[in-house]
């Protein structure tokens, strides 16, 4: 079973990690992905953090589906998403 770190405990670790106050933390981690969500979205840009990993869009293509539910056959439209990639230190380490 995955264990998930919700944002208030990533804050409260990183702030407990960085000797900050947690309100100074949230602040920083809600303008970093902002950040990183403008300049895929936007941008079209990659973002690359050295030792972390990298932040890119990507185009899905419109497809066919199954509600597995019903059996019926669906549309899925064309989308795009942020995909991240460990970098290969980040990747040795788990």
């Amino acid at each position: 079973m995955t264990t998930v770190v919700t944002h208030r405990q990533l804050v409260a670790r990183a702030a407990a990690a960085a000797a900050l106050d947690e309100r100074s933390v949230d602040i920083a981690l809600r303008a970093i992905t902002t950040v990183i969500g403008e300049e895929c979205r936007d941008e079209g840009k990659d973002v690359r953090v050295h030792g972390f990993g990298r932040f890119r869009a990507l185009d899905t293509r419109a497809r066919k589906a199954r509600n597995p539910r019903t059996g019926e056959m669906v549309d899925v439209p064309a989308r795009r998403r942020i995909a991240f990639k460990a970098s290969s230190g980040l990747a040795r380490e788990l």
